[in-house]
C-alpha cells in the first residue's frame, strides 16, 4: 500500500484473497520450485483498531504478516548499509558510495 494510508478491514481481506489464491494456484503445480507461501502487507498505521490487531495477529500464524512502512526501511537501510560499508572498504574514494553511507 502507499505510504500514509491507513489499514483498514477491506485491504487486509483483499491482501488473504490474494495469498489464498496464489497457493490454490500453485498446489497443482507439485513439480515447482515453489514449497511455501508467505505474504507480506505493508502499510501504515497497523494498530489504530482492536479488530486489526486481532486478525493480523490471525493472520500471523498462516505466514501471511504486516509490516509497516518505517520498520521496513529501516530494516532495508540496516541491511544494505552493511553492504555499502563493504563496498566504501574496498574503494574508500568512491563518491557515490560516501553519498549513501552519509
Amino acid at each position: 500500500m502507499r505510504p500514509g494510508i491507513t489499514l483498514d478491514k477491506d485491504h487486509i481481506n483483499r491482501f488473504e484473497w490474494y495469498i489464498r489464491h496464489i497457493r490454490t494456484a500453485l498446489k497443482a503445480n507439485t513439480g515447482g520450485i515453489f514449497r511455501k507461501i508467505t505474504g507480506y502487507l505493508v502499510a501504515d498505521n497497523l494498530n489504530k483498531s482492536p479488530e486489526i490487531i486481532e486478525k493480523l495477529t490471525e493472520l500471523k500464524e498462516k505466514d501471511m504478516f504486516a509490516k509497516d512502512w518505517n520498520s521496513l526501511l529501516e530494516e532495508a537501510l540496516s541491511q544494505w548499509k552493511d553492504f555499502l560499508e563493504i563496498l566504501g572498504s574496498h574503494n574508500p574514494e568512491d563518491e557515490r558510495i560516501k553519498e549513501l553511507l552519509k
